[in-house]
């Protein structure tokens, strides 16, 4: 709203979630690979810096990856954009996340086995 937009505090101006920014992009470094029950089947590290000329930072899979869908995915590259994460693999595909708090990302939309990406430390 024009309200929100101007920095209005008032609840009508709020979006989703009163007094929360927007999901901020996902910040460089190390992040585990869960799908439903099984968790940090893969490990990615998001470099901080952009590509030259692009819109996105690199990607790389650690060794270890025990999720063969993400080894033949294989990302090389991800950029933030619109509330969305983008994963792009080497041969061209896509996946698309989304926030869900707490540096954590789901798959979205949700089809197939769940996807969740979360923020780890070294």
């Amino acid at each position: 709203t024009a309200a929100a937009a101007q920095g209005d505090p008032s609840p009508a101006a709020a979006t989703e979630k009163p007094n929360e920014p927007p999901a901020p992009g996902p910040a460089p470094g190390l992040y585990a690979l869960d799908r439903a029950e099984q968790k940090d089947l893969c490990r990615l590290e998001f470099a901080l810096s952009l590509e030259a000329g692009k819109d996105t930072a690199p990607v790389r899979v650690l060794p270890d990856c025990r999720d063969s869908g993400i080894t033949v995915f294989d990302p090389v590259s991800w950029r933030f954009a619109n509330g969305h994460l983008t994963l792009k693999a080497r041969r061209g595909h896509a996946v698309n996340l989304v926030a869900i708090g707490e540096g954590r990302w789901r798959r979205d939309p949700e089809i197939g086995a769940p996807l969740m990406l979360r923020k780890v430390e070294p």
